[in-house]
């Protein structure tokens, strides 16, 4: 069994040398924190846990490695100063992937000031892969079968025993678990077979052997165990399982088999496997009852010929079985052992594991093999199961992310043996997967999955290989293809399939998707780099408006890696806090008199100074950053709203725009977010106008009735943004509980000059009056635009004209200059 490795003897070392020594040896990941949580130190496998060198980690606060929205509740936990106290949390690697870990912080230093803590990470285990869980079906075949299971963690101790393991050893679970494998040792074993078994281990192969253990009673038993590493699905090693087979009898029968026939016949009576005995002089071979039984066979329906018993072997198995049958019998193998499959006499096929071992005359020839046959299907069909389920997702049935890597690996390998041939990948991304997701519910979104994976296989030749990747991302291997145009054509036959509407829980829902492609050339050397290539040219795709394809090209790598710093200075900006609200007056054109702002966010870079939203939204999207932000803006609009009514006690109350991302449209708790606000700086939710954009509206409307109702339910006003940019008209709006509408600037600017610009202006304002809806001019710069407006009858407006958008201390001094508020 696998037994609990020594520890060195450390009593001649230095203690605080040892435990350093330890952590750069460990492949633990172990980081210590100042009282303002910068990283003084950082070992060796926090570098590998982050994706980062130690020289990037040490001098940074730990908080800079983890996404914004899980901050304040590390800074929660680590202020607690419970020792070993434990947080789950997700840190940002170098490759800007979310990886879930789990952490327990230590004071490093009770009783100085300032105490230092220090903190060991590890990836967390997910539920599934822990020993004991999983689907009921398996864990029930693993409790039949008849052939000892015992699972172990890295160190050795016990986690899991099946019911034959407690049957051939005489242990509960109970007596078990929490032991180490030693209990088991008989002595009959030296210290070197336990070695050469870690070793063999820790390389990643399994070993196989007949071992002499001890059972709770005391006695002896010889079981032929296989023990092999379990990993996970990014391949790191988790847990050892060994399975046994008591051999005891078979070991006496082969033992007393040696002696003579007559021993041999009454092993072939008491044994419970069948037995088979082949005579090389007469070449006849003898088949057990047993043997015969497990197949459906009845005395008579087999000859004694060795072909007899060979024609039953499938044909897929048979070459294997003579090439180690030829191996021992010649002695280059000291056992014969193999699992192949027999043919039933129902048709059917069943997997059995058949042993021999070859007798021998005084010149080292065979002359008799002799062995049995254990009945394995039960087994073969579990472990197939596991191998599917650890190379194919549990949703959609496609290979995952493992499987293709693999297949891309292949081909990649057969294109540099072959150069005719060619093939590409597609890398695609559903364009609106998290907004259904989140506003119809998960059922839908792994409906939409299912429906998009059966299509992708719809779009394909059975050569080519479709796999999801994960969440919404799906990858495509174009098998021999001869160029780059083909694998645009079959990107092209995709977005047509997946553009055509689907019904998700009765509704019918519009889908798209975004696809990058990359084509075979000599320089790639990994699959990973020809997935990170197709992945680039996907975002390129999103940003040419999405349902859009793109094949790679050299240039947009360097755009890539601009948009990752950008990320990277945007996540460190969400934590300094270097996001700044800036307000812009709306006024009334008919009176002059001001009647609220619009709430505009800035990002104060570093070295670019004021960054507009156009600039970084998009990545803030893309990252998750998005919402962190919006809830930011919603809570500072309400604040400075509080503080600008306040400064007005007795005027109307002014109101205040806030600008919704589509993200913050899809949110389920965006009503509630918005209600606590107004709670929190006591404001009337009717003071709060929210913007959409046209755009919005058109791309969500299978999800936008019930979110403005919901809004609406609140007591919250609703405005269309950037009317007119779009493909809507205010007769489509109309079904929406629209409060609104701004008309954009681009029509605003040219209002004088542009006689089509002016008509759209004049009939939109007409429109909105019709339909009681207020109207927004956009964009005024001039005092001649005002007078035109006014003369269609246009009620409010803002720009440049009446200011620029302002800092709150600005907006403040604003607000004492201007008039009060219409009412």
């Amino acid at each position: 069994m696998v037994p609990r490795r020594k520890a060195p003897d450390s009593k001649d070392q230095d203690t605080s040398g040892f435990a350093r020594l330890a952590l750069e040896c460990s492949p633990l990941s172990a980081t210590v924190l100042d009282e303002e949580g910068l990283i003084l130190y950082a070992s060796p496998g926090a570098a590998r846990l982050f994706g980062r060198s130690v020289d990037e980690m040490q001098g940074r606060r730990f908080t800079d490695f983890l996404p914004p929205e899980d901050i304040l509740e590390w800074i929660r936990v680590s202020a607690e100063g419970t020792p070993g106290r434990c947080i789950r949390h997700r840190i940002v690697t170098a490759g800007r992937k979310l990886a879930e870990v789990e952490s327990t912080l230590a004071e490093a230093g009770p009783g100085q000031a300032p105490a230092h803590v220090l903190v060991f990470s590890r990836e967390a285990r997910p539920s599934a892969a822990a020993p004991g869980e999983g689907p009921q079906w398996l864990l029930s075949a693993i409790e039949q079968l008849d052939e000892s299971v015992l699972i172990t963690d890295l160190e050795g101790t016990i986690e899991y025993v099946n019911a034959a393991f407690e049957r051939v050893t005489g242990y509960s679970r109970q007596e078990v678990i929490g032991k180490t494998p030693r209990i088991l040792k008989s002595g009959h074993h030296d210290e070197g077979l336990y070695d050469q078994l870690w070793k063999t281990l820790l390389t990643g192969e399994s070993y196989r052997g007949v071992m002499i253990n001890r059972r709770k009673d005391g006695t002896l038993y010889h079981e032929e165990k296989t023990i092999s590493p379990v990993r996970d699905r990014s391949g790191t090693i988790r847990h050892f399982l060994a399975t046994g087979v008591d051999v005891s009898q078979r070991r006496m029968a082969e033992e007393r088999l040696v002696q003579g026939a007559e021993s041999f016949a009454l092993s072939i009576r008491g044994a419970n496997d069948g037995l088979w005995d082949w005579d090389f002089r007469t070449n006849k071979l003898s088949l057990s009852r047993r043997w015969k039984a497990m197949l459906g066979y009845e005395e008579g329906d087999l000859g004694d010929r060795p072909d007899h018993w060979f024609r039953l072997v499938h044909s897929d198995d048979l070459a294997e079985l003579k090439r180690r049958m030829r191996a021992h019998v010649e002695g280059r193998e000291p056992h014969f052992e193999c699992e192949h499959r027999m043919l039933c006499k129902n048709g059917e096929y069943r997997w059995v594991l058949t042993r021999g071992m070859a007798v021998r005359d005084g010149r080292g020839k065979t002359y008799r093999m002799a062995g049995s046959q254990t009945e394995i299907t039960t087994r073969k069909l579990a472990e197939e199961q596991l191998q599917h389920d650890a190379l194919h997702d549990p949703l959609t049935g496609l290979p995952n992310r493992v499987l293709f890597l693999d297949r891309l690996g292949l081909a990649m390998a057969r294109a540099q043996r072959y150069p005719e041939y060619r093939f590409g990948i597609l890398f695609i991304d559903l364009d609106r997967f998290k907004l259904i997701n989140d506003s119809m519910g998960h059922l839908a979104g792994d409906e939409l999955l299912m429906e998009i994976s059966n299509r992708l296989v719809r779009c394909l030749r059975s050569s080519d290989t479709v796999a999801r990747l994960g969440g919404d991302e799906f990858a495509v291997l174009l098998d021999n293809i001869p160029n780059v145009e083909t694998a645009v054509r079959f990107a092209e036959r995709i977005q047509e399939q997946i553009t055509q509407p689907c019904r998700l829980s009765g509704r019918e829902v519009y889908s798209s998707g975004s696809i990058g492609v990359a084509f075979w050339a000599p320089h790639y050397e990994r699959p990973g780099e020809m997935i990170r290539d197709a992945d680039t040219a996907m975002y390129e795709a999103k940003r040419q408006g999405r349902s859009c394809h793109a094949v790679f090209d050299y240039a947009m790598r360097s755009k890539v890696l601009r948009l990752l710093e950008m990320e990277t200075d945007l996540r460190q900006a969400v934590a300094d806090k270097r996001l700044a609200m800036f307000y812009q007056p709306i006024v009334d054109l008919g009176s002059g008199k001001l009647v609220g702002f619009e709430a505009l966010l800035r990002w104060r870079h570093p070295e670019q100074g004021l960054v507009s939203p156009g600039d970084f939204m998009e990545v803030a999207e893309e990252n998750g950053l998005i919402l962190p932000i919006g809830q930011f803006t919603i809570r500072e609009a309400a604040r400075h709203l509080r503080l600008l009514q306040d400064l007005r006690r007795e005027e109307a109350p002014l109101i205040m725009c806030i600008n919704l991302s589509t993200s913050q449209f899809a949110q389920r708790d965006l009503a509630e977010q918005l209600r606590q606000a107004a709670s929190e700086f006591r404001i009337d939710p009717n003071w709060l106008r929210l913007e959409i954009t046209e755009s919005t509206l058109l791309r969500h409307s299978d999800v936008a009735d019930a979110t403005l109702s919901q809004l609406k339910a609140h007591n919250l006003r609703l405005c269309v943004d950037d009317f007119g940019t779009g493909y809507a008209s205010l007769s489509n709006l109309r079904r929406y509980p629209i409060d609104a509408v701004k008309i954009d600037h681009s029509f605003v600017g040219t209002i004088c000059e542009d006689e089509g610009n002016r008509d759209f202006v004049r009939t939109t304002i007409a429109l909105a009056q019709t339909l009681k809806m207020q109207a927004v001019a956009v964009g005024i710069e001039r005092e001649d635009q005002i007078e035109m407006l006014r003369s269609m009858g246009c009620p409010y407006g803002q720009g440049y004209y009446f200011a620029r958008p302002m800092e709150e201390e600005d907006s403040v001094a604003f607000l004492h200059s201007f008039p009060g508020p219409s009412h």
